[in-house]
């Protein structure tokens, strides 16, 4: 059973620039939950396991996406398409 007296959580808005920024995790140490919404009106963020490295979820203008991270997700990337966005995002530990 889960407890919230041991958990921490991070709610941020982030300008996501057209190159790849590490997402800011605050003292998030282990990562669980993460809702994302991208809030540019035309293009699209994309989010990397890592720096350099794959990229597992596109959020489209507008769109949210909700998700618990893998095992393989310590610091995860942000990449926007053609132009800087607004990425807002809620992560809460494990």
């Amino acid at each position: 059973i889960a407890s919230v007296a041991t958990k921490k959580y991070v709610l941020m808005k982030q300008n996501i620039g057209i190159t790849e920024e590490a997402l800011k995790l605050g003292e998030l140490t282990s990562l669980g939950w993460a809702l994302f919404i991208n809030r540019d009106l035309t293009n699209f963020i994309e989010l990397r396991v890592s720096t350099g490295s794959t990229k597992f979820a596109k959020l489209l203008a507008g769109e949210p996406a909700l998700f618990r991270f893998g095992s393989g997700v310590t610091a995860p990337y942000a990449i926007a398409d053609t132009s800087p966005c607004q990425l807002e995002y809620l992560l809460a530990s494990l």
